[in-house]
């Protein structure tokens, strides 16, 4: 990516997310190890196809796969919080918010929860 294309997608991801929260998510992204980096970076399509990673026997699930309770778990996922703040939030047991977190990694076939909540984000399931 050129520098014009990437200040075109930092303005239009600020604009999509607001500037705050665009501000916070990127400060994690680079607190990222490189290895999880790349694999987030491979786990985003630039488009909305299926993107397969490396390694792997089936391509992430376009949006809509998950369950109401799954969308629910995500969304406050995204928000960066834990299982434990999950589970209080929405009156479950943390044992069932990991496995629902399982689940949707599994769903979306990637490797970490941040991948998961880019992935969330960027199909437009939050």
């Amino acid at each position: 990516m050129d520098r014009g294309n990437y200040d075109q997608a930092t303005v239009g991801a600020g604009a999509a997310l607001g500037a705050e929260h665009y501000a916070a998510l990127y400060a994690k992204g680079r607190a990222l190890p490189l290895r999880e980096a790349v694999a987030l970076a491979v786990a985003v399509s630039v488009d909305d196809r299926p993107v397969e990673l490396p390694g792997a026997h089936r391509p992430v699930p376009r949006a809509g796969t998950l369950t109401p309770r799954e969308l629910q778990v995500m969304r406050l996922l995204v928000e960066g919080l834990s299982d434990k703040e999950i589970a209080g939030a929405l009156g479950i047991s943390r044992r069932t918010v990991s496995g629902h977190v399982e689940t949707i990694l599994g769903k979306f076939n990637v490797p970490s929860r941040t991948a998961a909540a880019t992935y969330a984000t960027r199909h437009g399931l939050v």
